[in-house]
């Protein structure tokens, strides 16, 4: 469990820079790290998702819905306390306003206008090939000496070979193997 937490809290650390950064973008001056309670690092992970699930920067999502809940007057200063000079406002709102429905229909509104022909899904394909070609390119590393080469090209063959006979053997290659579309596949 204490892996599974760590990778958690990471995720969850991760979030919440990210959080920070497209806050501190918006409001056009620094940011302070913001010390989330449980609950509000959770509600973090929701914003991540939509971005994800529009394809639009975490950044764009943020500053969305803050210049929304801003329009609103969530985003007002605060009163200075005992004489204090006005303090900025950091969020201006609470986080689980910023994931609620409301906030969700805001940015599904915002997408639907920004991006009618749903630009966002392209330009996103296009740089997540982009990783993928250039992952693809830096692991072929061309540091073996040229035995090295001719052994691993001999052994890939050997093994692609007995793959494709067990396949051959145990399932109709047709329909077990074709190519499926998948979620998010940038491919198709």
């Amino acid at each position: 469990m204490k892996v599974t937490d760590d990778i958690l809290n990471q995720v969850l650390h991760e979030a919440g820079v990210g959080f920070q950064n497209a806050v501190s973008k918006f409001r056009g001056y620094d940011v302070p790290l913001l010390t989330l309670r449980g609950q509000d690092r959770l509600r973090l992970l929701t914003l991540q998702a939509w971005a994800y699930h529009y394809k639009v920067p975490l950044s764009e999502v943020v500053s969305v819905l803050l210049s929304y809940w801003d329009k609103k007057g969530f985003g007002k200063q605060q009163r200075p306390r005992n004489n204090q000079r006005p303090v900025k406002p950091i969020v201006g709102t609470t986080i689980a306003t910023l994931v609620g429905p409301v906030s969700q229909w805001v940015l599904d509104e915002h997408i639907h206008q920004a991006y009618p022909a749903k630009e966002n899904v392209t330009a996103w394909k296009e740089g997540r090939r982009q990783q993928i070609l250039e992952a693809s390119s830096t692991n072929l590393s061309n540091d073996l000496s040229e035995d090295d080469q001719v052994n691993f090209v001999e052994q890939y063959a050997t093994r692609v070979r007995g793959v494709r006979k067990r396949r051959e053997k145990s399932f109709s290659a047709r329909s077990r193997f074709k190519r499926r579309r998948y979620r998010d596949n940038p491919w198709f």
